[in-house]
């Protein structure tokens, strides 16, 4: 086993923490450790070491690469999706706020805009939402709450500054999934563009019935435009 950990392309574990316990005959021993590597980051490991002729023989290993809960499921649907011989496409349902009430901050929406958020829910259908996004302004939020209640999501907030935070959390966290994001008419545009979109459209200041519906996949992403209201 030494010999592939002196080639030039071996691979490179630096231990940071390791915890050994020994049975009280000294005949085996249990260990568990955390590694450091370049490519994956924090990796665990765990064995068995045995005494063999005086010696320390490793007898089992295991190296594994942790995963954060909020991850679990995008991956899982990413394994099942490669044994399939086919990677899952994300979709991601991307739609400006409702009419809002005033020209203020963060005004609350219209009773026209209070309408058409009552209607996003019927115009999804029966698409499989996994997570519903929208800024932390009211008309947003205001926008998505009908769909949030409907099926049982919890609103995530995200900062209408961090769109490309917002693109690589989407790719990286829900692929294979469908989510909803609710953004401005200069946020949705450049969402579009960070998730890969060849055609990103312009939004005047009273449009509200754009919905967009974004499929990322290993080919690319392509991009559905419909309208939506009550």
């Amino acid at each position: 086993m030494q010999r592939y950990f002196e080639r030039e392309s071996a691979w490179t574990y630096v231990p940071v923490q390791r915890h050994i316990d020994v049975d009280a005959e000294g005949r085996f021993a249990l260990f568990d450790e955390l590694l450091d590597n370049a490519a994956y980051g924090e990796c665990r490991g765990s064995g068995v070491l045995v005494q063999r002729d005086g010696r320390w023989v490793l007898r089992q290993y295991n190296l594994s690469v942790p995963l954060p809960n909020e991850l679990a499921r995008s991956v899982a649907a990413r394994i099942r999706a490669f044994e399939r011989g086919a990677i899952a496409a994300t979709t991601i349902v991307v739609v400006r706020h409702a009419e809002k009430a005033d020209a203020s901050r963060d005004p609350q929406l219209s009773p026209s805009g209070t309408a058409r958020a009552a209607a996003l829910d019927r115009a999804l259908g029966d698409l499989k939402i996994s997570a519903v996004y929208a800024t932390e302004y009211q008309r947003t939020q205001a926008t998505v709450a009908p769909l949030c209640a409907a099926r049982g999501l919890e609103l995530q907030q995200v900062s209408a500054r961090e769109t490309q935070a917002l693109a690589a959390k989407l790719r990286n966290e829900h692929a294979g999934s469908c989510v909803v994001v609710c953004g401005h008419s200069n946020t949705v545009p450049a969402l579009l563009k960070a998730l890969g979109a060849a055609s990103v459209p312009t939004i005047s200041d009273d449009d509200y019935d754009h919905l967009f519906i974004l499929r990322v996949g290993p080919e690319g992403s392509e991009v559905l435009s419909l309208r939506y209201g009550p």
